[in-house]
């Protein structure tokens, strides 16, 4: 249902930074960490947290093989990827 009211389809937030420096851009989807990371280079900027809230974003987790702490690692891996 959004479709029809998109101007563009933008395919990277490099693209947005030139966007939003050269006037094109007024609005667009970023994370709060990308938002930073441009303010940080002088871009300016802002985020809003929409009302509904903000998305989910995937965590991955990949414990490396033969590390020093093993059962530590596996530990640290299942709680990040656990809901909590």
């Amino acid at each position: 249902t959004i479709g029809p009211n998109v101007l563009e389809y933008i395919p990277s937030s490099a693209k947005i930074s030139e966007m939003v420096q050269t006037g094109e851009a007024a609005i667009f989807p970023l994370t709060p960490t990308a938002v930073a990371a441009h303010q940080e280079k002088n871009i300016p900027v802002e985020y809003a947290q929409p009302k509904e809230g903000s998305v989910v974003l995937m965590v991955t987790e990949c414990v490396i093989a033969n590390n020093s702490e093993p059962e530590s690692a596996q530990k640290l891996a299942a709680y990040l990827l656990s809901p909590e």
